[in-house]
């Protein structure tokens, strides 16, 4: 008998996938900066990941709007996990 048990939720780790994904250009980009010049803070890494994470949020509540045809209304089904990833 084999029991079949879940270690992540499936939203917990989509999310997770997601926020590694989406934030691994900008870690790089300030780990180099670091990097470059000696050990020391730069300006590049803090502006590059406030501007990529306004941009994409802003374009994937876009993007999700333009989805949805005129003529339809749908509802957000996990509005607390919406609310925490857009506040995040």
């Amino acid at each position: 008998l084999k029991v079949k048990v879940r270690i992540w939720n499936d939203t917990v780790s989509n999310l997770t996938l997601m926020a590694l994904g989406s934030s691994a250009p900008e870690i790089l980009l300030s780990i180099i900066e670091v990097i470059g010049k000696g050990f020391e803070a730069g300006d590049l890494g803090p502006n590059t990941i406030v501007g990529s994470a306004a941009f994409n949020l802003f374009m994937i509540i876009a993007i999700c709007v333009m989805a949805v045809p005129s003529t339809e209304i749908r509802r957000q089904k996990h509005l607390d996990v919406f609310c925490v990833t857009a506040t995040w």
